[in-house]
């Protein structure tokens, strides 16, 4: 997945309005916090991953598995990424505004 500017005007309607800390993912999307973002195409997104200087990490909505794990092994090639998604969320394709929690990934050396 490339690298992508945050304020991509794409982005913002890859995410759902009852994503979780919707106000800190607009922020970095503004260009209001530091971020970075890594998407399937810089040109067209359709799957894009945004994290915060903070570490937290946001992916958009999706149906694919695939697609959610390229996102998320991208982000932590570099940091620790804390993903911010429902807790009862059982597959990629969530955005129902739910209770969150924050789940911690990162690289494990072979």
């Amino acid at each position: 997945m490339p690298a992508i500017d945050v304020r991509h005007p794409a982005l913002p309607e890859l995410f759902d309005q009852g994503t979780p800390n919707l106000p800190m993912l607009f922020g970095i999307l503004e260009g209001n916090l530091t971020g970075r973002a890594v998407a399937d195409d810089a040109e067209h997104p359709v799957v894009v991953a945004v994290q915060g200087g903070d570490g937290i990490a946001f992916i958009s909505r999706t149906t694919s598995w695939a697609a959610f794990e390229a996102a998320l092994t991208e982000l932590r090639r570099d940091a620790i990424v804390g993903l911010v998604r429902p807790a009862d969320a059982g597959g990629p394709g969530f955005g129902v505004a739910r209770p969150f929690g924050i789940h911690l990934y990162r690289q494990l050396e072979a």
